[in-house]
């Protein structure tokens, strides 16, 4: 195969991937703005957002904590 085989070849629709249209917002911070690319990401989440975000609770029975700790810890 050929370079210029190559070249013509048109990529299949899996590597293509989905295209998303960017919805740009205005920014409140003066080093973001005019940035298409900052522009177009979503609002910037507040500390409790990302806390909730980042925050794993699991839920626990009461026969699990009746178990020993080296149980518990598997």
């Amino acid at each position: 195969m050929t370079i210029n085989e190559n070249a013509q070849k048109t990529p299949t629709t899996v590597l293509m991937g989905r295209q998303e249209a960017a919805k740009y917002k205005v920014q409140k911070v003066d080093s973001y703005k005019e940035n298409p690319l900052i522009e177009a990401l979503p609002e910037i989440y507040t500390q409790q957002e990302v806390i909730k975000f980042l925050t794993n609770t699991p839920k626990i029975n009461d026969e699990e904590l009746s178990e020993s700790a080296e149980i518990r810890l598997l």
